[in-house]
């Protein structure tokens, strides 16, 4: 699997706590939350990655611009989506 990392061009994915982005489509965000929270995150794998993801402070952004998070976006995250959705 390949994903887009820190794409200038990020409408899609998720967004680490220290501002990085994680592009992918539509409908892959649980597919790449289990990469991400195995590869990257911590070694888990689990059937709940988007949970686990979203508690650790990461934020999903859907196709339609709409964003999901259970924490309050760090100024990391606001930066990144602000400099994205700019253009």
């Amino acid at each position: 699997m390949i994903w887009a990392i820190d794409d200038p061009e990020f409408s899609c994915g998720w967004v680490s706590p220290d501002g990085h982005t994680f592009s992918c489509v539509k409908n892959e965000h649980e597919k790449m939350a289990r990469y991400l929270l195995l590869h990257m995150v911590n070694g888990v794998h689990t059937r709940r990655a988007k949970k686990h993801l979203l508690q650790a402070g990461w934020a999903m952004v859907f196709a339609d611009g709409k964003l999901f998070a259970v924490q309050a976006l760090t100024p990391e995250q606001s930066l990144r989506l602000n400099s994205c959705t700019a253009r």
